[in-house]
């Protein structure tokens, strides 16, 4: 219970990084954290269950779209991908 309240923050807070990084109040350090974050993530739940759900894939898709977002700014899929870690945040602490 306790590690699925702390993975809900810590997707709480990539939306704020992304939200922060996409309007150039902080540098890409943050941000590149979160993309190693996100990919572990990935990563230990596809290990520890030995297939992938659809949170994970979708962990591995907004690692990938950041990756992009450092290059280049994308808008309409920023608040899509802040809206949606925002509501996995509100179901891990609810859950």
């Amino acid at each position: 219970m306790i590690i699925l309240a702390f993975l809900g923050f810590m997707d709480f807070f990539a939306a704020i990084i992304i939200l922060l990084f996409h309007y150039h109040i902080i540098d890409a350090r943050p941000f590149i954290a979160f993309i190693i974050y996100l990919i572990a993530k990935g990563v230990m739940f596809l290990t520890m269950t030995g297939r992938g759900g659809l949170a994970t894939f979708l962990d591995f898709v907004i690692a990938m779209c950041m990756i992009a977002m450092l290059f280049t700014s994308m808008t309409t899929l920023t608040w899509i991908i802040i809206i949606y870690l925002i509501q996995k945040a509100v179901v891990s602490f609810l859950h």
